[in-house]
């Protein structure tokens, strides 16, 4: 790097090299715009279905969700969850009567004392 001295300031100059095509001029990446991955998905979709074989994801979404539930089921209670512990849960979150205004709130769960249903 050169060092310029200007007044009180002092400027460094980088010497860049430059990569030069066939034609003698200054070469440059073209990237390709990245593929959206929404975009991409439903490409995805759309063609298997064309070909005569849609793809399904419901038991992969349906494990995954599965999975966040016995990590909360876990937090709640402070036990380890096992796959067949989730599967024969009698937890039910949901309100008893859905409408709008006031919601009884739930005492806040407290591991250890919270036990698997």
């Amino acid at each position: 790097m050169n060092t310029i001295r200007t007044g009180q300031l002092e400027i460094e100059q980088v010497i860049r090299a430059r990569a030069l095509n066939a034609k003698g001029d200054i070469w440059r990446y073209k990237a390709r715009k990245p593929d959206d991955p929404w975009r991409r998905m439903h490409a995805d979709l759309i063609n298997s279905i064309r070909a005569g074989s849609p793809i399904n994801e419901a038991q992969e979404a349906a494990e995954s969700h599965l999975i966040s539930i016995m990590g909360r089921m876990s937090a709640y209670t402070g036990q380890a969850v096992r796959w067949s512990d989730a599967m024969e849960s009698k937890l039910d979150l949901m309100p008893k009567d859905l409408k709008f205004g006031a919601m009884e709130m739930p005492a806040v769960a407290m591991p250890g004392r919270e036990k698997l249903t």
